[in-house]
């Protein structure tokens, strides 16, 4: 949820250069979450770094295709911020129950057929 946050406030404001105190100052984070958010978006190629400042970061222009996916996002963050949210952490929701699952206990009904 906080990478979404700090991608959709870049992604407002893609004309400025972004820190991570910068990050943490505007969406009241923690700085250490700020500079993870930021590191992640820049390793997985959406962020690019500034030359001048290697603490600054920004929406890469080279991005273009993605940067009306990012807005499509945007819009429906605004629209139905509670389906957003489900869809983020239904996965792992998921994920979370299928390993609880393979640690429960089979009934004694399935051992005496198995």
């Amino acid at each position: 949820m906080a990478e979404l946050e700090v991608l959709l406030l870049l992604y407002r404001y893609h004309d400025r250069w972004w820190t991570p105190e910068a990050v943490n100052e505007e969406l009241r984070m923690s700085l250490q979450s700020a500079q993870d958010c930021l590191g992640h978006l820049h390793a997985v190629k959406v962020l690019e770094r500034s030359h001048e400042d290697p603490n600054g970061f920004r929406i890469d222009p080279a991005r273009v295709g993605d940067d009306a996916v990012i807005g499509q996002l945007a819009e429906h963050f605004r629209l139905r911020v509670s389906s957003v949210i489900d869809a983020i952490y239904a996965s792992k929701r998921d994920t979370m129950r299928e390993f609880a699952d393979a640690f429960r206990l089979k009934k004694k009904k399935e051992e005496d057929d198995g």
